[in-house]
């Protein structure tokens, strides 16, 4: 998968983590700076205030009785150390001082400030920073001194150099600034490690998202993690993979079901065919017998005729008697041959209805194979269609990452709702089918008792013919009996004319069967060949299926 140039999670996490830390850091750094600087300046005040005040005291007393200021410096050198001078002024002018100017000389005789002695000399105590004193700026302190007269005769002051200030405040201030990257980078390093963490657990997921999307299920693998959302994240990964392997299978096993389903209907649709042609063959060769019955049955009434005929001859001219007697038995003979002709025509009949009856019987067992199996095949396209929409709904739980499965659930339903379709169809034309199976079997079993009617009669007619066939000899011997035997000759014509009449009912009926029958033929192969066509509609459906799932990696 081709990655965007973007930035990456740990950037992130790193910008989130460090950039409001160092702009924390920077905030603090310069508010903590000012801060301090303003309580180092309030300390430095306060340590000017305690000295000017006990420089003040400790003259206090020669100042209250009048006495002379002596001229020492042990007090104002006292806290030199501690880079604190002190200064004694007579009204505006330095008396005594710690404080040497640029030569390295004590800076005594050098004039106050005239605004701050204005100030001074009004009673108040004046502080302030960068006061240049002998060529060098500081943090100052005036107290004013007094008299035993409450009059201001002078000042206490005591300072410090504005560079040692600013080196302390400077040296506090890096030292917050160390104390603040030491910080920045222990932070930071936490923040990189959780960082790698998170996006060590998260690389795994997408990982797996990865593999979800190019269709390979075969590697699935449970992460977890402290962080809550990260674990969430892939427990519902884990699981999606997991249905998806269940749900893919599932469909495979059903596809390649499907297939086979269609190859075994596929070849029934064959077996039905061949039995279809059998039957169209044996359908054939009865509308074949049914014509030679036609056609013995218009020569047994001619021969009738010829018969009544000589009879009436017979009748009428007993002299010629011998001669028509020959003509008769010849007749006769002829009529017993067609009689035999026409029985072994039934039988050949009664062979076909039997192979037809069976034909139809196999076709009926058949056609309820196929629908046994349709049943099967819309009960596998039922639950293929609820597999299509489970995973329609997990895909649509997945959110993006179950789009591209949502396209092809939707089109597994589609197919197995085609594939329902289809098996309806089918079911349609095999109940069809059975029908005109059924209709067929009905009309052989009516061939089957006409025949057997027909039998009756032949049996009946040959004993007829064979009676008259004796009669024709006893006529030979006698004509003196011809007479009687003419009207029973007569007789024996009436019935045979009946039984010809009969005989050729049933030939009719026999021939309108036989068409009804071949219709029937048309229509059952006509199904089959619909089968068939759905039979490959459904193993294309199939083979698209596994196709389609061709993209899982199980």
């Amino acid at each position: 998968m081709k990655k965007s140039k973007k930035l990456t999670l740990t950037n992130v996490l790193l910008m989130v983590g460090f950039i409001p830390l160092i702009v924390s850091g920077i905030i603090i750094c310069l508010i903590t700076a000012r801060s301090v600087t303003g309580h180092l300046e309030e300390a430095i005040y306060g340590q000017l205030y305690v000295a000017c005040d006990g420089l003040r005291k400790y003259y206090q007393y020669d100042l209250d009785t009048g006495a002379e200021l002596s001229y020492e410096h042990d007090y104002v050198d006292m806290l030199k150390d501690h880079d604190i001078e002190m200064t004694l002024f007579k009204d505006d002018t330095r008396f005594m001082t710690s404080a040497l100017n640029e030569k390295g000389e004590r800076n005594e005789g050098t004039k106050m400030d005239p605004a701050i002695w204005a100030e001074v000399k009004a009673g108040k105590s004046v502080n302030a920073d960068g006061v240049v004193i002998g060529g060098k700026p500081y943090y100052v302190y005036y107290m004013p001194l007094v008299d035993g007269n409450k009059n201001v005769v002078g000042a206490a002051w005591a300072g410090q150099p504005e560079a040692d200030v600013r080196a302390s405040i400077n040296g506090v201030i890096f030292t917050m600034v160390v104390v603040m990257i030491i910080a920045v980078i222990i932070f930071g390093a936490i923040i990189a490690f959780v960082a790698r963490r998170v996006v060590g657990q998260l690389s795994s997921v997408i990982k797996s998202v990865e593999s979800l999307s190019d269709g390979d299920l075969s590697e699935n693998e449970r992460v977890t993690s402290a962080i809550r959302e990260v674990d969430d994240i892939s427990g519902n990964v884990y699981g999606l993979s997991n249905k998806l392997k269940e749900i893919v299978g599932d469909v495979k096993d059903a596809s390649a079901m499907s297939g086979k389903q269609a190859k075994e209907l596929a070849g029934t649709s064959e077996q039905i065919s061949d039995t279809s042609d059998s039957v169209s063959n044996a359908v054939q060769e009865m509308a074949k017998g049914a014509t030679d019955q036609a056609e013995t049955v218009q020569r047994a009434t001619e021969n009738i005729s010829l018969l009544s005929d000589a009879i009436q001859t017979v009748a009428d001219n007993a002299e010629q008697l011998a001669s028509a007697a020959a003509e008769m038995n010849d007749a006769s003979l002829k009529s017993a041959e067609a009689l035999q002709d026409l029985a072994s025509n039934m039988d050949t009949m009664g062979e076909a209805v039997s192979g037809i009856s069976e034909t139809m019987n196999a076709t009926n067992l058949a056609v309820q194979s196929v629908n046994e199996k349709v049943d099967g095949i819309t009960s596998i396209a039922s639950q293929t269609n609820l597999l299509a929409l489970n995973a329609s709904i997990e895909a649509a739980r997945a959110g993006e990452a179950g789009r591209g499965f949502a396209v092809v659930a939707e089109e597994i339903g589609k197919l197995a709702t085609e594939s329902a379709q289809t098996a309806q169809e089918i079911r349609d034309e095999m109940a069809l089918l059975l029908e005109h199976a059924q209709d067929a079997s009905r009309k052989t079993d009516e061939i089957s008792g006409i025949k057997s009617n027909v039998d009756q009669v032949l049996r009946e007619t040959t004993g007829t013919i064979n009676d008259l066939i004796a009669n024709v000899g006893s006529t030979v011997d006698g004509v003196n009996t011809i007479s009687g035997l003419t009207e029973e000759c007569n007789a024996s014509k009436d019935e045979i004319v009946d039984a010809m009449s009969s005989l050729s009912a049933i030939s009719e009926e026999n021939a309108a069967s036989t068409q009804q029958t071949g219709a029937s033929m048309e229509e059952l192969n006509a199904t089959v060949n619909g089968l068939a066509s759905a039979a490959d509609s459904l193993n294309n459906v199939a083979s698209r299926l596994d196709d389609e799932l061709g993209f899982f990696k199980i």
